[in-house]
């Protein structure tokens, strides 16, 4: 049977995925981010005054949908609040009584154990894994850190040669998006390789910046 770590997942990084509910026999998807610690629980922060969360409350379950596909990413993003306009043939009956998403490269059904207060306005929700079925072999999840260390790079070399041409003014405004960056990869893949090299950026940044 498939496992989290066969879908690619890390203990404390937050990966981008589409999590579709459904209440009252009406789907719902929306993107969000998703995190494990122990590699058998999923942790979902929705808001609570979202469908999600309503959805997820009432019914207790979810699939969490894996993809790359910008479309469904939009699609699910901005579909109207009040009224779904998500169309039926987006989603696919389960067994776990939340519907998957047509088109995801694999997808994990999974029960709700627990809601926590998170803050005000978000909550904890932890679901278990309760199975994993894969769609397509080449599926490959996404984490914004890797977004993150390839802006870091390049803004870098930029950084790099604005300073040696004393534009400084052009360099702090782009050292200023990487600082942006480096935050980003803390929270969302933590003592990876991408901080590593984020440190490594702001090497060469301070030592460019005394020259």
């Amino acid at each position: 049977m498939p496992t989290l770590a066969t879908l690619g997942f890390k203990k404390g990084w937050i990966f981008e995925a589409i999590v579709a509910t459904s209440y009252n026999a009406v789907p719902n998807a929306a993107p969000m981010g998703v995190t494990t610690y122990d590699m058998e629980h999923i942790i979902i922060r929705p808001y609570k005054s979202t469908q999600t969360y309503t959805n997820l409350v009432a019914n207790m379950c979810a699939t969490i949908n894996i993809t790359t596909d910008p479309q469904l990413f939009y699609k699910t993003a901005f579909k109207k609040r009040r009224i779904n306009s998500l169309p039926p043939t987006l989603f696919v009956e389960t067994t776990i009584g939340a519907p998957r998403l047509r088109g995801a490269d694999a997808y994990i059904e999974a029960s709700v154990d627990k809601i926590e207060e998170n803050d005000q306005n978000r909550a904890n929700v932890t679901c278990k894994v309760e199975r994993i079925k894969i769609i397509n072999d080449d599926l490959r999840l996404y984490c914004r850190g890797l977004f993150a260390v390839l802006e870091g790079i390049i803004h870098t070399t930029r950084i790099e040669e604005f300073l040696s041409k004393g534009r400084e003014d052009e360099a702090n405004r782009l050292i200023e998006k990487v600082k942006y960056y480096q935050g980003l990869i803390e929270r969302v893949s933590p003592l990876s390789d991408y901080t590593a090299i984020m440190d490594k950026l702001f090497t060469r940044i301070t030592k460019g910046s005394k020259s």
